[in-house]
Order: structure tokens, then C-alpha cells, then sequence
């Protein structure tokens, strides 16, 4: 070791640079007197090489360094001689350390790292054995009582590591306010002294005064002493947490310091401090400053609790004997007054819990675990007298009313177990209120079980520990006795009621299956359909909810659930009922086992009707959703005027709606999935309606031009088609086309006859016919120009009328036949076809002035226009029977006209002004206009515009309860039960006057009254 010494001490670390332009030995003599050796030399080294001319100077300073050496050796020598030779002389070691340092500041780092380790060694050695000669002398001083002293010394112990701590490299303001917590506890000493004395004082004369307390009553003058015995155990509990408080906020400075150095080593000030004031950690005596006031506390309250101790030991025994002598209330007194002794004890060690806050919250210290042990044993003790006295005076009252209470408790079990009430709340009350009767005395009993299991719990505890309480084992065992005589006559009785309870519980179990069975059949109702509830449902009618199946049905699984739960917990809680009752239970037992074997078996139906359940509502979701997209459909069409298609999309999302109602009745759908369909319907038919009016208005005109024109078949196609086209979306037949089809069929009836259509079945044979007529005739007029016989153009006109006679015996008023008849007579006799000319008009104006035969007339006068178109008054006549018979318009009328266009201005001022309210009037002005004149084509347009404006009249959907009806009359028609579709179609039409704007009603309509069942 010397050998690394002097290596340490010769060899030099790093070069110096040279100094400033000062004189460079200034240098040198700075670093000699910095004790930077090593520097110096090298300096020395190479200022001589620079200057031999100062060698000398530069050599003097080497050899005082080289002295200085040399000292520093011989004392590391000795140092290291004794830590060889004396190794436990610390002291001496201390001193020759302290001598190096002094000639050396600034050794090399391996040289200081060694002095410092053995420094600290040596120190940490010395001051532990100094730290443990205090604490052995505070501890002899709190064996003698001398409380103040034993303080007094630890506090002299602050001096070790103080002189290391004050030149520590460590944080200024923590070591002033770890030093100032030391020198400001030492200072508070006296007065902890003048504290201490003063609790000492209170409570001796507290214990004088437990010793004389003979009465039941609290003694004079023990409120007064209590008192100052709390106000003085507060002060000196003040006292105490102060210096705990200095103790832990010096401790708390060590693990600052730990923290900030990562020294964790014990050999400095504070670890030695804080343990001088709280004692060290290990170990069960008392010891450092607050273990001295620990001692002189648990002196003070000691005297007063064995004051106590010994009153309890009288008022106990008198108690006893008492109660074994049947003296009730003398024991119930006596144990009373020993419970109110107790209580006193209990208030005294609960002073102890000033110790909490500091010893047994957070990490418990040395006095709180040494409180634990003995002071709660006498807690528990005390605790225990209390207790058991109180008891006692309960149970001798109870012991009075057992007899009485037996006779009540076996009365009242019979009677609920043999009540007729049909109310179960008021029968569970019954056998509750008969229970508790038997156990408001067994409660009793049973908290003094409970207490005495406690107790010897306890008892057993504090045996453990070492301190067995011979009062708590005495009181123990007398009342053991007691109690399992009184528990013994009850439990026949509790027994009884505990059987009657449990057979009430189970008919409650069975109730709650019966409950649960009826939410299965309640689901299967709900699933096989209930009276219907809409509104104008037909008689019969069933709704089906597969919901509220699920939810009955998953009731009812919850119910078995709980069930089962609930007799799983009757079979375990009446099995763990005591033994005694065992005999009364066994039968409500297994009786509870067989209805959960019940429960369990119901399971599988529950299962399939659920299944169910979800597939019906499957199905009606899926129906739900097929009638949306149809809906969706339809309304896609009406935006693309596919009207048909729309039309059809909406009856199909329509039956959809019914198909998942069917499966499962939803309010909500069937009003608002039908409302949402006839608006649908009432948007479909208002576009749909405008293009009919336009296309109905075009049709008219067509069959009006066609009618001007005398083509009266073509203007019936156009106005018929005009009809047809009205009725898609209308109900109520237009009145301007039902006007013009009555001009055109009259004008086709009139024609009727007076040709021969290509499609009649003559018509082959009534041509020939025809055509020969007019052969004949011609060849007879050629003969006549040529002036030929006479007899041969009769003859020829002769074969002509033949023909013309076989067709009008088919058709009489064939206006070729008659036309051709007439040429006949014309040339056959001029003047006779002159009187018969005028005799056919005339009677022809006869029946047209009277209107009868008018249709013969007319063809008359049209076969008299065919030979001699300007005969005088003919035209007019034909132009008079036109008017008549209802074909032609008669000529415009003056105030017609007027009419006329007023009602047009009146409509059209109602139209004006939106006012749609009063749409029928004007549109029954505008009709009446255009009867007046045909031709008012303002008229026609502002009808036109009011129709399109109101929209059709039709309606595309049935209300959802109509749909029933009209199946039910549609299924009878099909059947051919007519009486029974009709009456049923009379149903529908009365309950919802909106069907008959409905088509396919509309149709069935039809169909009745073909079949001769009309309205």
C-alpha cells in the first residue's frame, strides 16, 4: 500500500500551460499555495527548460514541494500503520486524516477517494458508537422515570455528523432547515418536562377517584378530574406530535439528500438525528426523545387504568351472585354500574388515540404496534364488560318473558300456517310478525352468541400476545352456560315458524311458475292472434304480435331464470338452516326440488315458441321491407309518368303492408305506411290527371271536328276514348264529353239503318241487292233519254223496285233505297212524284212539329234531300229535325251566349283567386256555360285548368281495415255466391265511401250488377 501511495504522490496528471507575461514563478507559487502539487512540478519542469538562467529558482520551489511531500508520506505511513495496527481506534484515525487533508487540499482522485472512504469509516464507526452509548443511556433514564433527562439526552446525541453536515455539498436552505429542526426540539425540552408533569398529576388524582366508586352512580367530582385529564393529555399529545413532526421532517431531509447524492449510506447527520428523536425502527422498548414521552404517558394513564381494573373486579362479583341468586334488577343494576366502569376505561385507553394520527396511520411505529398489543387488549377487554354487562341485564329480562313468548310463537305459527288469507303480503307479514315474536327474543340470544364468539376470539388474541384477562374468561364462562340453556328453548320453537315460513316461500315459488307457465301461454296467444283492436276491424278478426310474444316469452325466461335461481337459493338457505330445523324442512325441500325439475322441463316449449316468434316476425319485417321498396317503386314511376307501372307498384307495397300486418300487428305502420300510400296514391292520380285532362281535352276536339263533319263513327271513337281516358282518373263522367257522345250516338242512332255497315251479316246480299236496284234504274233513265218503249223502261224500273223492296224489308229506312225509290217515281210519273214529294214533306214536318215518328221523318226528308237537295223549306225542315232530334246545335241564342260567358267570368274569378274551396261551383258554372254554348272555348279552357288544379276524384288505395271487406266480398264473388259478395260490398261502400272511387271496387261493382245485384 505504501508503494501505491508514493506512485500517487510522485507522478503528475496533466500538463500546465504556461502563464500570462507576469513573472512565471508566480505561477508556480500559486499552484504550491493551491496545494496543486502535480501542476506545479510539471510547471517547474518546463520553465527550467525555457529559462536555465532561473534553475536555481525553480529547483527551490521543487524541494519545498518535495518537503511537503515527504510530511504528507510520513503521516500517510502512520495512518496506514494504525489502521493495520489499531484498526478500532477511530478517534486517532479521524485526527491523522484530518492532519493530511490539512497539508494536502487537493490530492489525486485515487488518493482522496481512499482518505475519504477511511475518513468515512472511521467517522460513521465512531459516531455509531457514540449514537449507541446515547441511546442506552435514555433508555436507563426512562427505566427510572426520568422522563425529562432521558429527553434530554438523546437531544446531547444532534452533535454526531453535525460539523461533516454544515460543510456538506448539499442544498442551503435543506441543511438550515434540518439543523434548525434539531437546535428548535432540544429548546422545546423544558417545557415538554413542565407538560409532562402536569399530566402525571392529573391523572393520579383520576385514579383515586376510580377507586372509591361504590354507587351505581358516576362520583363527584369525576367530570371535573376527566376533564383536566383530557385538556392535559392533549397539551402533552401536542407536545408529542411536535417532536414526532421534527423527527419525520428530519427524516424526510435524509431522503431528500438520498435522492439528490444517490448516497444512501447512514454516515452522516441526519440519520443519526432523526432516530435520536423517534427511535429506531426495530425493537419493542421505548427510546429517543418521543419514545421518553411515550414512557411518561403510558405512566400517567397506567395509574388511572389500574384504578379502574380493580373497581370492575368488585362490581362484577356482586353482579354475579345476584343473578345466580335470581335477583333480576339487582343484577341488572350491578352489571349496569360495571358497564358504566367499563365505559370509563374505554374513554381512557381511547385517548390513545392521539398516537393515531402519527403511529398507526400510514406505517405503524414502535409505540403503535406496542399500543395495538397491550392497549387494545385492554380495549377489547373493557369493550367486552361493557358489552357482556349490558347483555346481562337484557337477558335477565328475558329470561322473564321466554315462557310468555313460547306460548305467543307456537300460537302465532299455527295461525300462519293455517291462514286462509288470499292476500300474500298480508300472510308473509303474518308469518314475518309470528317470526319475529319468537326471534325478538332469540335476538337476544343470538347477539350474546355473537358477542361471546367475539369475546373469545379476542380473549384468544390476547393470550397470544400475553396478556389473558382472567375478569373477560370469568365473565366468559358465566355466560356461556346461560346462553346455551335460553338458545335450547327456542329452537323447537324458531323451528316451527322457520317450517311454516318455508312453506309460504314455496307456494310464492309455485306462484311465480304458474306466472311463468301463464307468460308462455301468453306468448303463444299473442303469437296464434288476439281480437282485433283497429279501428272498423270485421268480427273475427285476430292480430298476431310475435313481439310481444318475444317479450312475454323472454319474461318468461327471465321468470325460470330467476326461478331457478330463487330455488336453488330456498333448496341451499333452508339446507343451511341450523340442524335443530332440519326435520320441519326436508319436505318443502324436495317439494322445491321437483318444481325446479318442472321449470327446467318448460324450457324446451319455450324455446320452439320463440322460434317462432322470431320467424313470424321475420316474416313480417320482410313484408315491411317489400312494401317499402315497392312504395320506393311507385314513387320512382311517378317521377318518370310510368302512371301504370306507379299504379301497380302501389297496390303491390300496399298488399305487402297487409301481408306483414298480418304477421304481426304494428299501429304505427298500419296508420302511417297507409297514409304515406294515399298520398303516394293522390300524388300518382295528380300527375296522372294532369296529363288526362290535356289528353281528354284533345280527344274532344278531335270528336268535335269529326262530328262538324257529319263523320259521326269516328267522333264516337274519339269521344269514347275521351271517356275512357277521363274514368283513369276520375269517378264522376265529364260532362263536356258525355255532351258531344250524345250529340254523336243520337246522330248514330238516327243513321241507324240508313246504312248498312260492312260488318252486318246482310250486308253481302243487301249490296247486290242495292246494286242491281241501281243497275235497273240506269239502264231505265238510258232508255228513257233514247225515248225508248215505255214498256220496256217500266219494266226495268219495275225490276229496279223489286230490289229495292227486298232491302227495306231488312232495312226500311235505308237511305239509298229510299233515294233510289223516289228517282224511280220521278221518272216513272213526274206528277205524281210531285204530290208524293210534297205529301212526304209536309208529313214529315207534322211529326217533327209534334216529335213523334222523328226518326222516320228524318230519313224521309234526308232521302227528299237526296233526289232534290234545293227543294223550297227543305233544308231548313232537315236543319229544324237536326236541332230536335239532338244532333246539331240549335242556332246561337243572344242570351245564351251572355249566359254564358257570365258563368265563365264567374268561374274564372273564382279560379283567380285560388279559391279552391268553391272549385265544384265554378266548375258547375263552367258546365252550365258550355250547355249554354258548346263552342265557349274559354269555357272549356278554364274547366280544363280547374281540373287539373283539383285533381281526380279517384282513389287508388283501401284503407287497411277496408282491405278485409273487399276480400271477403271478391273470395264470395269468385264463388259465385252472389247475395253474400254483394253484401259484403255494401258493407265496404257504406263503412268507406272513398271505395267506391276505388277501381278494382269500381269493377266488383260491375260485375254485380251484371249478375243483377245492383245499389
Amino acid at each position: 500500500m505504501l508503494l501505491a501511495i508514493a506512485i500517487f504522490l510522485t507522478l503528475g496528471t496533466a500538463a500546465h500551460a504556461m502563464g500570462g507575461r507576469e513573472d512565471p514563478l508566480h505561477t508556480a507559487d500559486r499552484l504550491i499555495a493551491e496545494q496543486k502539487y502535480d501542476e506545479a512540478i510539471i510547471y517547474l519542469t518546463d520553465f527550467m527548460k525555457a529559462n536555465p538562467d532561473r534553475f536555481d529558482e525553480g529547483q527551490k520551489r521543487i524541494r519545498r514541494i518535495k518537503e511537503i511531500r515527504d510530511a504528507y508520506n510520513s503521516a500517510a505511513a502512520l495512518l496506514i500503520d494504525t489502521i493495520v495496527g489499531n484498526p478500532s481506534d477511530e478517534e486517532r484515525k479521524l485526527s491523522m486524516i484530518a492532519q493530511l487533508e490539512a497539508l494536502e487540499r487537493n490530492p489525486s482522485s485515487a488518493i482522496s477517494a481512499f482518505l475519504a472512504s477511511t475518513k468515512d469509516l472511521s467517522l460513521f464507526s465512531y459516531n455509531r458508537a457514540e449514537f449507541e452509548r446515547i441511546m442506552l443511556e435514555g433508555s436507563r433514564r426512562i427505566g427510572e422515570r426520568d422522563f425529562s433527562g432521558a429527553a434530554k439526552t438523546y437531544a446531547s446525541g444532534f452533535r454526531l455528523y453535525r460539523p461533516e453536515f454544515e460543510t456538506a455539498s448539499l442544498d442551503p436552505m435543506t441543511r438550515s432547515a434540518a439543523l434548525s429542526t434539531a437546535d428548535n426540539l432540544s429548546l422545546a425540552l423544558d417545557a415538554y418536562a413542565k407538560s409532562g408533569s402536569v399530566l402525571v398529576s392529573a391523572f393520579d388524582a383520576l385514579a383515586a377517584i376510580y377507586k372509591n366508586w361504590v354507587t351505581g352512580t358516576a362520583p363527584a367530582g369525576l367530570a371535573t378530574a376527566w376533564d383536566r385529564c383530557t385538556e392535559a393529555a392533549s397539551a402533552f399529545a401536542k407536545n408529542r406530535r411536535d417532536a414526532m413532526a421534527a423527527g419525520k421532517r428530519l427524516e424526510s431531509f435524509y431522503a431528500l439528500y438520498t435522492k439528490a447524492t444517490g448516497d444512501e449510506t447512514e454516515s452522516s447527520f441526519l440519520p443519526f438525528a432523526y432516530r435520536l428523536v423517534l427511535g429506531r425502527s426495530k425493537g419493542g422498548a421505548l427510546e429517543g426523545i418521543v419514545g421518553a414521552l411515550d414512557a411518561q404517558w403510558t405512566y400517567a394513564l397506567g395509574s388511572a387504568q389500574s384504578a379502574i381494573e380493580q373497581n370492575l373486579d368488585r362490581t362484577l362479583g356482586l353482579a354475579r351472585q345476584s343473578y345466580e341468586g335470581g335477583q333480576w334488577q339487582n343484577a341488572t343494576l350491578g352489571f349496569q354500574q360495571s358497564a358504566a366502569v367499563a365505559a370509563e376505561g374505554l374513554a381512557l385507553v381511547t385517548l390513545w388515540s392521539y398516537y393515531i394520527p402519527s403511529d398507526l396511520q400510514g406505517q405503524a411505529s414502535t409505540l403503535g404496534k406496542a399500543i395495538l398489543q397491550a392497549k387494545g387488549g385492554s380495549w377489547l377487554e373493557f369493550g367486552h364488560i361493557q358489552q357482556a354487562a349490558n347483555i346481562w341485564a337484557q337477558l335477565a329480562e328475558t329470561r322473564q318473558k321466554l315462557a310468555a313468548a313460547d306460548s305467543a310463537a307456537a300460537n302465532t305459527a299455527t295461525v300462519a300456517s293455517g291462514s286462509t288469507q288470499t292476500n300474500p303480503t298480508a300472510t308473509l307479514a303474518g308469518y314475518t310478525n309470528s317470526r319475529n315474536q319468537v326471534r325478538s327474543l332469540r335476538t337476544v340470544l343470538e347477539k350474546l352468541s355473537t358477542l361471546s364468539g367475539e369475546q373469545a376470539e379476542l380473549l384468544s388474541a390476547r393470550t397470544r400476545i400475553g396478556y389473558a384477562s382472567e375478569r373477560s374468561y370469568n365473565l366468559q364462562g358465566f355466560l356461556d352456560g346461560h346462553l346455551a340453556a335460553a338458545l335450547a328453548s327456542s329452537q323447537e320453537m324458531e323451528s316451527r315458524i322457520i317450517s311454516a315460513q318455508a312453506g309460504f316461500e314455496y307456494e310464492q315459488l309455485a306462484s311465480a311458475f304458474t306466472a311463468a307457465q301463464s307468460a308462455i301461454s301468453q306468448g303463444q296467444s299473442y303469437l296464434n292472434g288476439l281480437p282485433a283492436q283497429y279501428p272498423d276491424a270485421l268480427p273475427g278478426a285476430v292480430s298476431r304480435y310475435p313481439t310481444r310474444a318475444l317479450e312475454s316469452l323472454s319474461g318468461a325466461e327471465n321468470a325460470f331464470k330467476n326461478l331457478a335461481a330463487s330455488l336453488s337459493a330456498f333448496i341451499a338457505s333452508y339446507s343451511a338452516e341450523p340442524l335443530f330445523a332440519q326435520g320441519f324442512l326436508g319436505s318443502w325441500i324436495e317439494r322445491a326440488k321437483s318444481l325446479s325439475t318442472q321449470a327446467a322441463s318448460s324450457s324446451g316449449q319455450l324455446s320452439r315458441l320463440a322460434s317462432t316468434a322470431r320467424e313470424q316476425k321475420r316474416l313480417a319485417e320482410t313484408a315491411r321491407q317489400e312494401g317499402a321498396l315497392r312504395y320506393a317503386d311507385a314513387q320512382r314511376a311517378l317521377r318518370e309518368n310510368r302512371f301504370d307501372t306507379a299504379r301497380e307498384r302501389l297496390d303491390r307495397a300496399s298488399e305487402r303492408y297487409l301481408v306483414s300486418l298480418s304477421y304481426e300487428e304494428d299501429p304505427v305502420l298500419r296508420q302511417e305506411a297507409f297514409r304515406s300510400l294515399d298520398e303516394l296514391g293522390k300524388s300518382i292520380l295528380k300527375a296522372q290527371n294532369d296529363l288526362v285532362v290535356s289528353e281528354t281535352r284533345r280527344l274532344i276536339t278531335q270528336g268535335k271536328e269529326y262530328y262538324l263533319r257529319g263523320q259521326f263513327n269516328e267522333a264516337e271513337s274519339y269521344l269514347l276514348q275521351a271517356r275512357g281516358r277521363w274514368a283513369s282518373t276520375n269517378t264522376v263522367a265529364e260532362p263536356e264529353v258525355e255532351f258531344w257522345l250524345g250529340l254523336v250516338q243520337t246522330a248514330l242512332t238516327v243513321k241507324t239503318g240508313r246504312d248498312i255497315p260492312v260488318t252486318a251479316p246482310l250486308y253481302p246480299e243487301m249490296s247486290q241487292l242495292l246494286s242491281l236496284a241501281r243497275t235497273y234504274y240506269e239502264e231505265a233513265k238510258s232508255l228513257s233519254d233514247r225515248r225508248a218503249s215505255k214498256t220496256d223502261i217500266l219494266a226495268k224500273l219495275r225490276a229496279s223496285r223489286e230490289k229495292i223492296e227486298l232491302v227495306k224489308l231488312a232495312f226500311p229506312l235505308n237511305q239509298e233505297a229510299g233515294i233510289l225509290e223516289l228517282m224511280i217515281l220521278k221518272l216513272e210519273d213526274q206528277a205524281r212524284y210531285n204530290r208524293e214529294f210534297a205529301s212526304r214533306m209536309e208529313s214529315a214536318r207534322a211529326s217533327i212539329v209534334s216529335g213523334s215518328g222523328m226518326s222516320e221523318a228524318y230519313a224521309t226528308l234526308k232521302d227528299l234531300e237526296g233526289v232534290d237537295p234545293a227543294y223550297r223549306g227543305l233544308k231548313a225542315l232537315i236543319e229544324q229535325a237536326e236541332v230536335k232530334l239532338g244532333f246539331r246545335l240549335p242556332p246561337p241564342d243572344r242570351a245564351a251566349l251572355n249566359e254564358s260567358a257570365k258563368l265563365t267570368a264567374d268561374a274564372k274569378a273564382i279560379f283567380d283567386r285560388r279559391d279552391s274551396s268553391r272549385y265544384e261551383i265554378a266548375k258547375g258554372y263552367l258546365i252550365r256555360a258550355l250547355q249554354l254554348n258548346p263552342n265557349n272555348e274559354e269555357a272549356a279552357r278554364l274547366k280544363d285548368a280547374i281540373a287539373t288544379a283539383s285533381g281526380g276524384d279517384a282513389e287508388l288505395v283501401l284503407p287497411p281495415a277496408a282491405e278485409p271487406i273487399y276480400t271477403l266480398a271478391a273470395d264470395a264473388f269468385a264463388k259465385r255466391d252472389y247475395p253474400t259478395a254483394f253484401r259484403n260490398y255494401l258493407e265496404l261502400v257504406t263503412k268507406y265511401a272513398q271505395a267506391r272511387k276505388v277501381q278494382k271496387v269500381i269493377d266488383l261493382a260491375k260485375r254485380l250488377a251484371a249478375q243483377g245485384y245492383s245499389e
